[in-house]
């Protein structure tokens, strides 16, 4: 495999990590069994916040359920032909690299769109507070990842 082929995995790889972790800061803590937007609970959202939030959202959706399915639809072309039996070479990976990097860079410039809306909605006393809560998020995150690898918390 060449550089430039493994150099594009690579990059789409790490889309598709930066993707399912949400690793943005709105959207921190999402998960397949959270919602996106977990951390806006704490901010003493008005009915009309709620509301507006809730229309993005809603008005996203289908939009992002296409785009999450051509990111699925991409990793599943670019495995079956890793898989598939017989000589596979860079020229045969590159396109199908590419369109996953493609695919992935898309559904994460859709969200980031979505998350910039809904930080408009926000008032800059929630968005301060929404900063501090990420921020010791990200904080217990290291102390877990610290423990588990066997080092004391700091």
């Amino acid at each position: 495999m060449s550089g430039s082929t493994f150099t594009r995995i690579l990059a789409a790889a790490a889309f598709g990590v930066a993707v399912a972790t949400g690793s943005s800061a709105l959207a921190h803590g999402g998960g397949p069994h959270h919602s996106p937007f977990r951390i806006l609970r704490g901010l003493d959202l008005t009915s009309d916040q709620q509301q507006k939030i809730h229309d993005l959202v809603s008005a996203d959706r289908p939009t992002l359920a296409r785009l999450r399915a051509n990111v699925r639809a991409a990793r599943k072309a670019l495995a079956a032909k890793l898989l598939a039996p017989g000589a596979v070479t860079d020229a045969d990976l590159d396109a199908l690299a590419e369109r996953a990097s493609d695919a992935r860079a898309a559904l994460v410039r859709e969200r980031l769109k979505l998350e910039l809306a809904v930080r408009n909605v926000l008032t800059p006393d929630q968005l301060g507070r929404a900063a501090t809560v990420h921020a010791e998020m990200q904080q217990l995150r290291d102390q877990m990842h610290q423990l588990l690898r066997g080092e004391p918390a700091s």
